[in-house]
């Protein structure tokens, strides 16, 4: 069989969300002066992207007794990605795909301006043929249709993918 495309998701796969929200994490800790329990706690609440942040940080604020206001706190999650760290040897993989003719697709969920910005900042852009946004299209992983899309958008079959 030749493989004609891959497709990627982007957090933890291509782009290191861990080292992203630990940076984001060090940042908002001394921005409004926190207590060292808030970024290991703020980690687990959030099941690694699986609980919405609006959720956690309230509970966070409820549970730490901080005195901040939870909006405010919250706020300053749409930068998160202002520290976007790529996954190490990422580029070369994918160089060396394009190399070989091999399309480059990344199916990821999530916000579509938080993950356009995210590719961005990890030099991504112009590594990849396209980006599926699961709410710029309104379906999610692991619905298979998502998939089919990417197939679609990229023009391979998934036996060649």
């Amino acid at each position: 069989m030749n493989t004609r495309a891959i497709l990627f998701d982007l957090d933890g796969t291509l782009h290191d969300r861990a080292a992203t929200l630990r940076a984001w994490l060090a940042e908002q800790t001394r921005q409004f002066d926190l207590p060292d329990t808030y970024a290991p706690r703020f980690l687990e609440l959030e099941d690694h992207g699986y609980r919405p942040k609006a959720q956690v940080i309230p509970q966070l604020v409820q549970e730490l007794d901080l005195p901040h206001d939870p909006q405010t706190l919250l706020d300053t999650y749409a930068h998160h990605v202002r520290h976007a760290v790529l996954m190490p040897h990422a580029h070369a993989v994918l160089r060396e795909l394009r190399a070989r003719g091999v399309r480059v697709g990344v199916v990821t969920n999530g916000w579509e301006d938080l993950q356009r910005t995210c590719a961005d900042r990890c030099g991504l852009t112009d590594l990849i043929d396209d980006l599926v946004i699961s709410r710029a299209v309104g379906l999610s992983k692991p619905d298979p249709a998502i998939y089919q899309l990417a197939l679609n958008r990229l023009g391979v079959s998934a036996q060649h993918t």
